[in-house]
């Protein structure tokens, strides 16, 4: 009897499994759930949202079965997108229906405004030389059709901040955000101009990047990290070249910058410490120009970066850069 009701037991496990757990504890079917939502859009927005990407949002937090997590987004504008949970066996129902809309709308709402704000804009900054696109939610394209120098993009992106600055709290959308300045020679783009949020609440920028496809590139890529392996080889062996890096470009040239290298230290096994020891304890940075591809020297910041703040990291890193002149204070 013992051994029926365990088989038994296995049986039902394994239907559940295969049967999706959520549906046989009460959860309505995801095609049941498909066809509530659709009736739901079509009868309040008169089809002119839809949605994509429906999973069910089954958690211990909610227990509910019948909960559905959707990207929303409007038919022929579809940059007006948002994400929602949506309870799809109740939203047939009148008292729950009527509810949620009143998140539902504001979610859909304050989309609307911010795609009329980032088309506004960038109506405001087209011209026969640039074009300006909000390309996802985090970055902001400058498409120049000239090689722009340091100066004019200077003019250009401060006047953009203060345009930026003024609609931001529509346009602050939680994520960070960066311009990507392209031009004739750099199509995919030069330079990648992180937005910095400040306590009051607005935009600055601080230091400008080179654009990670260009960091990528093969010869350029190769070039660096060889000269920063010679330099291990022969002074400090116990250091390997990690993936973490930061490619920093002088605001002035828009050619001349900084390759900040992350390096691993193996002396420390981190299996083997019962507390965890960051093994990120080099850096050593690389100053080159790109335009010419010459590489003027390199330096061993500090073997001690995994003992410090993350603070006192950047500040250390701000300062030799500062010191080379590929940024100013």
């Amino acid at each position: 009897m013992k051994t029926i009701i365990i088989i038994g037991a296995c049986l039902l496990l394994i239907l559940i499994i295969c049967t999706n757990c959520a549906q046989i504890v009460g959860g309505i079917s995801k095609k049941k759930a498909a066809k509530n939502i659709d009736e739901y859009l079509e009868r309040e927005y008169q089809g002119k949202l839809t949605y994509k990407y429906l999973s069910r949002a089954f958690n211990t937090a909610t227990m509910n079965p019948n909960s559905f997590f959707i990207h929303v987004y409007h038919k022929k504008v579809p940059e007006i997108e948002f994400y929602t949970y949506i309870d799809a066996k109740k939203i047939v129902t009148e008292e729950y229906a009527t509810s949620f809309k009143i998140k539902f709308e504001e979610d859909y709402q304050r989309q609307v405004e911010y795609y009329n704000t980032a088309q506004n804009i960038i109506a405001d900054f087209k011209s026969d030389t640039l074009t300006v696109a909000f390309l996802d939610n985090e970055t902001i394209d400058f498409n120049f059709n000239y090689e722009i120098n340091s100066e004019a993009l200077k003019v250009i992106t401060t006047k953009f901040l203060k345009r930026l600055n003024a609609s931001y709290e529509i346009l602050n959308n939680g994520f960070s955000r960066k311009l990507l300045v392209k031009t004739p020679n750099y199509k995919d783009g030069l330079v990648s101009i992180p937005l910095q949020i400040e306590e009051e609440q607005h935009w600055s920028i601080d230091t400008y990047f080179l654009a990670d496809h260009l960091i990528h590139a093969d010869a350029f890529k190769t070039k660096i990290l060889q000269n920063i392996q010679a330099k291990l080889d022969k002074q400090y062996p116990y250091y390997k070249i990690d993936d973490n890096k930061k490619v920093f470009l002088d605001k002035s040239s828009l050619s001349k910058g900084a390759w900040v290298q992350y390096l691993f230290d193996t002396r420390i096994n981190t299996k083997e410490h019962e507390k965890y020891e960051n093994p990120l304890t080099g850096i050593y940075i690389v100053y080159f120009d790109y335009d010419t591809n010459f590489i003027y020297n390199g330096e061993m910041l500090t073997e001690t970066n995994g003992s410090v703040s993350y603070e006192v990291e950047i500040q250390n890193i701000h300062e030799a850069l500062h010191n080379a002149g590929v940024i100013t204070k």
